[in-house]
C-alpha cells in the first residue's frame, strides 16, 4: 500500500490488490455460477436421455402393433408349456400336457417375437426355432445357448440407467395386468403372475379384448428392477432383454413382464441392488415399474401405441386399473 500527499496536507492510501474478504466473495460468486451452469447442463442431458428412452418405448410399442397386424393378436408375455395354476401351491408348476415339468418348458418371450418388426430378423434367426427352450437366467443356459441369448441389445436399454452401456439387461417390461395383491392370479416361488392385462403367459389378447379401450390400457412399462451382470455379487444369476419365464423346478416364476400393483419406484431397493441372488427382487421385479430418470416417474406405452412419462404420484387406484384390459370402471383420463 502506498500513500500520496494531496493539497491541504491530507494523506490518501491506495491499495495494490483485493482484500481477503473480497477475494472470498468473488470465489463464492464464481462457484455459484458454475453450480448453476452444471445443473442446467445436467438437466438438458437428462432431458435428452428421457426423450431417447421414450423413443425406444415408442419403437417397441409400434413393433407390438405390427405383430398385432400380422397375427391378429398382441404377442404373449412368453410362450411356455406351463399352466398358470389355480393357487399359489400350483403356480406355474404343471405342464399343459400333463407331462413331467422340466427346466426347458419356457419358449420365446415377447421381446424376441417382435424382433422382425424392429428390423432385426437376423438376430431372431440366430436363436433357431422359437419353440426351442429359452432361459431366464444366464446360469440356466448352456455355453452354446449363451452365445445367442444374453447378448446386449440397445433397443431395450434406457440411457439413464447407469448399466445401459455394457450389460445385456432390459429396461422395458410387458404389462401382464394390474390391481391389488388380492387380484393376483397366483404367487410363484420366484415372482407374481397376473393375467388381466395384455401380455402374460401364453396370452392371445386381441384388440376386442381390451374392453377399457386401447388408450386406457398399459402395454409396456419401464423398469429398473432387472438383475444384471454389472451388479457386484450377481455372479451368473442375471437376466437379459431376451429372458423368458423361469420354469426351473421349485424355483419357477415369470420374467420380462410386470404388473401395475406397486406404485412407481416404490421398491425399497434401487436398480443397482437388484440381482437374482437377492431374494427381495422377485416380488418388485414383477409388480413394480420404475426408472432411473430424475423426473420421479417412469415411461409407459399404452395399447394404442401412445407413450408418456407417468409421475410416481399418480393415484394408486387409477394406476392399478390402467394395467387391466377390462377393469369395469370408467377411465376418463390417460396417465
Amino acid at each position: 500500500m502506498t500513500a500520496n500527499m494531496l493539497p491541504g496536507n491530507r494523506r490518501v492510501a491506495f491499495r495494490d490488490g483485493f482484500t481477503l474478504v473480497e477475494l472470498l466473495v468473488v470465489i463464492a460468486i464464481i462457484g455459484l455460477l458454475v453450480g448453476l451452469l452444471l445443473s442446467a447442463v445436467q438437466a438438458v442431458r437428462e432431458s435428452g436421455r428421457r426423450n431417447a428412452c421414450m423413443n425406444n418405448m415408442k419403437q417397441l410399442a409400434l413393433a407390438c402393433h405390427n405383430y398385432l397386424s400380422a397375427y391378429g393378436r398382441f404377442p404373449p408375455g412368453a410362450n411356455t408349456d406351463r399352466l398358470d395354476g389355480t393357487s399359489d401351491a400350483t403356480c406355474f408348476t404343471a405342464r399343459i400336457d400333463g407331462a413331467t415339468a422340466t427346466n426347458n418348458d419356457a419358449k420365446a418371450p415377447w421381446s424376441v417375437l417382435i424382433l422382425p418388426f424392429l428390423d432385426d430378423v437376423a438376430r431372431q434367426q440366430r436363436y433357431g426355432s422359437l419353440d426351442s427352450a429359452f432361459y431366464c437366467l444366464y446360469q440356466d443356459a448352456s455355453t452354446a445357448r449363451r452365445a445367442t441369448q444374453f447378448q446386449p441389445n440397445a433397443a431395450f436399454k434406457c440411457p439413464s440407467d447407469p448399466a445401459a452401456g455394457s450389460s445385456c439387461h432390459t429396461n422395458y417390461f410387458a404389462c401382464q395386468g394390474g390391481g391389488s395383491s388380492s387380484e393376483r392370479k397366483c404367487t410363484a416361488t420366484r415372482g407374481i403372475l397376473y393375467d388381466n392385462g395384455v401380455m402374460f403367459n401364453n396370452s392371445r389378447t386381441r384388440v376386442k379384448d381390451l374392453v377399457d379401450g386401447t388408450t386406457y390400457v398399459v402395454l409396456l412399462g419401464e423398469t429398473k428392477y432387472c438383475g444384471h451382470s454389472t451388479v457386484s455379487g450377481a455372479g451368473l444369476a442375471y437376466a437379459a432383454w431376451d429372458s423368458t419365464y423361469r420354469p426351473a423346478v421349485t424355483f419357477e416364476g415369470p420374467f420380462n413382464v410386470c404388473a401395475t400393483e406397486g406404485g412407481i419406484n416404490t421398491s425399497s431397493l434401487r436398480g443397482s441392488e437388484h440381482r437374482y441372488g437377492n431374494q427381495a427382487l422377485y416380488t418388485p421385479g414383477t409388480t413394480t415399474f420404475g426408472s432411473e430418470h430424475s423426473g420421479r416417474g417412469a415411461t409407459f406405452a399404452m395399447a394404442d401405441g401412445s407413450v408418456s412419462f407417468v409421475s410416481e404420484t399418480i393415484d394408486i387406484t387409477v394406476y392399478r386399473n390402467l394395467g387391466k384390459r377390462a377393469s369395469g370402471v370408467q377411465k376418463r383420463t390417460t396417465p
